[in-house]
């Protein structure tokens, strides 16, 4: 569907907002659609959107990359904070010995 270099973010972007517009337009007209072609208009938006999506060095689509990479930095940055935390409470057990050294 797309180069192996474009980011996936933003092709599942695409995809996703593809999604929600032709269930905002045409969400109640789905089930009663008679012949292959009935969302034919909806090609518009389609084309409109990729022409968005095409540049990846355009502004928008640098601010959704930016913002994965906000979320992958938060997540390990939790993940490195639960290891150091897991890491003092072992410190902890192995120097509290069960007995008394003399």
């Amino acid at each position: 569907m797309c180069d192996r270099s474009y980011p996936k973010k933003l092709a599942f972007q695409y995809l996703e907002d593809l999604k929600n517009e032709f269930e905002r337009v045409n969400g109640a007209q789905i089930e009663t659609a008679a012949r292959p072609y009935a969302f034919i208009k909806f090609d518009t938006f389609i084309q409109k959107t990729k022409k968005l999506y095409q540049d990846t060095r355009t502004q928008r689509n640098i601010a959704k990359l930016n913002d994965e990479l906000y979320e992958v930095h938060q997540i390990m940055t939790r993940n490195v904070q639960e290891v150091l935390g897991v890491g003092e409470k072992l410190d902890r057990k192995i120097f509290v010995l069960p007995f008394r050294i003399t």
